[in-house]
């Protein structure tokens, strides 16, 4: 717990963000996520706290979040959100490393439902998960 206090000070220093609350449970699904209350509270998986570089760039990730909401600027460039998020991970990690950080961490944490519903399904019964039922195209216009 100490390691991820170190961590969660030196890049609160670097993103400017000043009151943060830190929070480790065991969630099924989720790695991480915030809440942005007052004060802005991170929740971290603590079934992913033994792997130093997974808590870094998850912790990384929130402070992201709260740092670009907290502290809006009015003059933006014309970036969008996730232009601004990326710009801002990939300026404090490699690109190469955060991917290379999110396939251990999971394909949840890039929004893919059919790894989330895996991995739930793994977790709890270690069993595969259901299958989907396929996507249709686009329906075609009535006739008639």
């Amino acid at each position: 717990m100490e390691k991820i206090e170190k961590i969660l000070e030196r890049y609160k220093i670097y993103l400017g963000v000043k009151d943060v609350e830190l929070v480790v449970r065991p969630y099924e699904t989720r790695s991480a996520f915030t809440k942005l209350s007052s004060p802005p509270t991170i929740y971290l998986n603590e079934y992913l706290i033994d792997d130093e570089e997974v808590v870094e760039y998850l912790i990384i990730r929130e402070l992201i979040h709260i740092a670009l909401h907290v502290y809006r600027s009015r003059y933006t460039g014309g970036m969008s959100y996730a232009e601004k998020f990326e710009s801002t991970l990939y300026f404090l990690i490699p690109k190469e490393k955060v991917e290379e950080i999110r396939e251990k961490d999971g394909k949840a944490d890039r929004g893919e439902p059919e790894a989330s519903v895996t991995s739930f399904f793994s977790f709890l019964w270690g069993l595969p998960a259901p299958p989907r039922a396929p996507r249709l195209g686009r329906r075609a216009p009535l006739e008639g």
